[in-house]
């Protein structure tokens, strides 16, 4: 055994300095190329957790997941993966994933990834979810207009969505009152709605236009004809959060949501009843399938 330990401490003694410069720099690359293996793997979660919620906030739950998750998650999805105490940070003007393509016959996309890639191209990028009330005079706006054709059980707009021209007349109405000062209308009578863009002004809005321009100043907001095209606009908000003027979004067939309602509270919403036509004020659902996102200015 002596033998053994006094052989490898000449063997180590005859090793030169280069030589052991050698095995630092070695053992320094394996060092760092650990580090960036680590690194890149932490980063590539990141940006599949990030894509994974951008597509759930703009076209609902993944329906091959559905039923899965933690039946303790919060109401809403993939809301719940950020802290309570996270406060938005500014949004980037271009959604970094609009000009993401893929291969038609690339079979490990699944029909629920296209359908986000789609809709990236005009959604904008979600922050956290908002976790504060709208308290703005135009989101309390959008809950009395809403209110009003709720009590008055009257019909919607025509067109092929009642509920989503529900939604475009309500948020269209409400965002008026900011130039105005008014709310109801912008003439002599102040019940005077808002004339709807023509049918081919809806093929072209872009909800990132549309989303920005409401943040940033007094403006018009002109929402996109159908519940699923809506569903893209505005920034999500925490369902515990919601408040009058935010678009409520649930009832998610073939990735896009079916029904969309104007909140009046934190647990009431208007609608159109899709079996009769009318406009009626419901409950909030319950279920975790439900999104809600914010496209009205306000205070918070």
């Amino acid at each position: 055994m002596l033998n053994r330990l006094t052989t490898i401490s000449l063997l180590i003694a005859l090793i030169p300095f280069w030589g052991w410069a050698g095995v630092a720099v070695f053992a320094v690359i394996i060092l760092l190329l650990t580090m960036v293996v680590m690194i890149t793997g932490s980063t590539t979660s990141a940006l599949s957790s990030d894509f994974h919620y951008q597509c759930d906030s703009a076209i609902g739950p993944d329906a091959s997941i559905v039923g899965t998750a933690n039946p303790g998650t919060e109401a809403g999805g993939d809301e719940a993966r950020y802290s309570s105490t996270e406060t938005p940070s500014a949004a980037p003007t271009t959604n970094p994933y609009a000009s993401l393509t893929v291969a038609p016959e690339d079979r490990n996309v699944s029909d629920w990834q296209r359908s986000c890639l789609t809709a990236m191209r005009q959604a904008p990028y979600q922050l956290p979810p908002l976790r504060t009330a709208n308290v703005g005079g135009v989101a309390q706006c959008a809950g009395q207009l809403a209110l009003s054709k709720g009590q008055s059980g009257g019909g919607a707009s025509a067109g092929s969505d009642d509920s989503a021209a529900l939604a475009r007349d309500v948020i269209a109405e409400a965002s008026l009152a900011a130039l105005t000062g008014r709310c109801g209308g912008s003439g002599s009578s102040a019940a005077e709605p808002v004339p709807a863009p023509a049918a081919t002004d809806q093929a072209t809005e872009s909800c990132a236009r549309i989303t920005r321009d409401a943040g940033a100043a007094p403006t018009t907001v002109t929402l996109p004809g159908t519940v699923a095209a809506q569903a893209a606009c505005g920034q999500r908000v925490a369902k515990s959060a919601m408040s009058a003027g935010d678009l409520v979004f649930w009832d998610f067939r073939n990735n896009a949501p079916t029904r969309v309602g104007v909140a009046v509270g934190g647990t009431q919403l208007v609608t159109v009843d899709p079996s009769t036509g009318r406009v009626v004020e419901l409950a909030v659902p319950g279920d975790a399938d439900v999104r809600v996102k914010r496209v009205l200015r306000g205070d918070s």
